[in-house]
């Protein structure tokens, strides 16, 4: 689980790491300016550049923050219901 965690924290990094590397590509002296430097600075600032789920969400920190919202909120609700519940003994998944 801590491996897991580890590697989506890393991932969420990845948007930002991107755009530090439109910085350096803007900061290129005009005389190594060349048609390659023309094409990746068109590529990384065109491109959605992140570790997505099967193309349909980008992992982020944005939606890293969020689902550990809902997972948070889902464990609350789990624990009020269990204790209002008295004798009762609803599993927990």
């Amino acid at each position: 689980m801590l491996r897991s965690a580890a590697v989506v924290l890393s991932a969420s990094c990845i948007p930002e790491e991107s755009k530090a590397v439109k910085r350096v590509l803007y900061a290129v002296p005009t005389k190594q300016y060349s048609e390659e430097v023309q094409r990746f600075l068109t590529q990384v600032t065109t491109d959605e550049i992140a570790l997505t789920g099967l193309g349909l969400f980008s992992i982020t920190r944005s939606f890293i923050l969020t689902m550990l919202g809902t997972i948070a909120t889902y464990e609350i609700l789990l624990v009020q219901m269990y204790r209002t519940s008295g004798s009762e003994q609803l599993p927990l998944c």
